[in-house]
């Protein structure tokens, strides 16, 4: 019993192991939420796991980003769990979070996730698209 327990769990824990999303993938800009400011900003990879390093150099800002995007498969779901968080040094290193969850059936496949952080009390906004 506890040998089939482990082997669930081993399997179950590789498909659940969070991948770092190719920086060709991504893209980032900041934005205004009164839309008079849109810009890219450029980004590398960080050091640690699921880091990256985000410049608006338009906007003079820097940000660490934290992010990872994990897929899971059931019998008749795909379960997509998305984390990006946000901090500035600049700002005290006050972090900006949200999570989502996305379930589709097993004929859905996700193409695309499109997803904002709210900064400076959601005067501007730090959007990152991510192509599947």
């Amino acid at each position: 019993m506890k040998s089939a327990i482990l082997l669930i769990f081993m399997c179950f824990s590789a498909v659940l192991k969070a991948q770092d999303i190719p920086t060709e993938q991504i893209n980032f800009k900041f934005m205004s939420t009164e839309g008079d400011i849109y810009t890219s900003c450029l980004f590398k990879k960080g050091s640690d796991a699921h880091q990256y390093r985000v410049d608006c150099s338009d906007v003079k800002r820097v940000f660490s980003v934290h992010m990872f995007l994990k897929q899971y498969h059931r019998n008749d779901e795909t379960v997509y769990e998305f984390h990006y968080w946000v901090n500035e040094s600049a700002n005290g290193f006050k972090s900006n979070t949200q999570s989502t969850w996305l379930s589709v059936n097993k004929n859905a496949d996700a193409v695309k996730i499109i997803s904002y952080v709210g900064l400076d009390n959601d005067a501007n906004q730090l959007r990152v698209e991510i192509r599947l």
